[in-house]
């Protein structure tokens, strides 16, 4: 080997305590994040037109991303990168806070997305069909221990029981429900209240400060029919719910237009 190759290869060489400290980090990381199940890497390669020219770094006020912005990165591409300290763009996934129209994990992926999001300074990676999942970058979690401290220990924990809040969650499904509720399962359950009783609900009218989503409530209650979670939306069975309904509380709600 000549002289001139060994010198450059020692030129190369981490000497100063700072690199080698550096370098040390780097591997504690990666070990750390060998120990976490369920995650993912995403290069983030937006294509800027004026520029015509593909952009690696995100900004640093950067809220959400389009995920056809994204490029997948293996998990060894992604752990060698780290241990390079090449970490411009890089980002990683929780499976658990994926959720959209039709995959990742309905109403507790929601929950989780919302709050790593609104709360610990994670990215919404959005898409096609409803799609989201929540992001955070790698050079962050790197420079800042205790931050890096928090959102292991939450995803860790989402590895023993997928949701961040239970309570945040039931707050999402409720809502949820009352918005399908409007949407849809209103007439649902006038159409299935006419058919019960025979009538025309035409000939009706609702009685002042009634609601009917109080009484669908009450028929839940009653038959033990409760709102679903799937996907991003909320379903019941309105006719098991209107089969234990009786004619006093038809009454409640209800009075003949004469």
């Amino acid at each position: 080997m000549s002289n001139d190759i060994l010198e450059r290869e020692k030129n190369d060489r981490p000497t100063n305590e700072g690199m080698i400290r550096g370098i040390r980090m780097n591997k504690e990381f990666v070990n750390e994040l060998k120990d976490i199940n369920n995650l993912s890497f995403y290069q983030y390669n937006k294509y800027s037109v004026e520029s015509r020219d593909y952009i690696y770094t995100i900004p640093d006020d950067c809220k959400a991303i389009w995920m056809e912005d994204l490029e997948r990165v293996d998990y060894q591409v992604a752990y060698n990168r780290i241990m390079a300290d090449d970490l411009e763009g890089l980002i990683i996934v929780h499976e658990y806070s994926i959720f959209g129209d039709y995959g990742g994990h309905g109403s507790v992926g929601m929950s989780n997305h919302r709050i790593l999001v609104s709360e610990y300074d994670h990215i919404d990676l959005y898409g096609v069909y409803g799609s989201h999942m929540a992001a955070c970058r790698i050079d962050k979690l790197i420079h800042d221990e205790e931050y890096k401290d928090q959102i292991f220990e939450i995803y860790n924990s989402l590895n023993g029981y997928p949701c961040i809040d239970d309570e945040d969650l039931s707050n999402l499904e409720y809502d949820l429900s009352k918005e399908v509720f409007e949407d849809c399962y209103k007439s649902d359950l006038i159409d299935a209240i006419e058919s019960k009783f025979e009538i025309d609900i035409d000939d009706y009218d609702q009685i002042v400060d009634t609601s009917l989503w109080d009484l669908l409530e009450t028929l839940s209650e009653r038959s033990t029919t409760y709102w679903e979670n799937e996907y991003t939306s909320m379903y019941i069975d309105i006719d098991t719910c209107v089969e234990s309904m009786t004619i006093e509380d038809f009454n409640q709600y209800f009075y003949k237009v004469e």
